[in-house]
């Protein structure tokens, strides 16, 4: 599953990843994400934008179902990414 935020759901590259990847895409409006607490690597300038501390962490935790990140928030020029485990039963 690659997770994002609604503002970012229909954005090209997301799309093609999730396609490329055969994952689904899955979105959280702003609200969700600012239930998260205690992001490891809360970002002011994504609150600026859309109203929250981060997009990256809360989505790949809300998407596990869970409160721990394997890996925090990377970054690079073109993606921003953090992984989490899903302790869901896939089906």
């Amino acid at each position: 599953m690659a997770v994002t935020v609604t503002l970012k759901i229909d954005e090209t590259g997301l799309q093609e990843f999730a396609a490329r990847h055969r994952v689904s895409l899955v979105a959280w409006s702003p609200e969700d994400l600012a239930s998260v607490p205690n992001l490891p690597t809360p970002s002011e300038k994504v609150r600026e934008l859309i109203g929250t501390l981060g997009v990256a962490e809360p989505a790949a935790m809300l998407g596990a179902g869970t409160n721990e990140l394997l890996v925090p928030k990377q970054h690079t020029r073109r993606i921003t990414m953090a992984v989490a485990r899903s302790n869901r039963e896939l089906h």
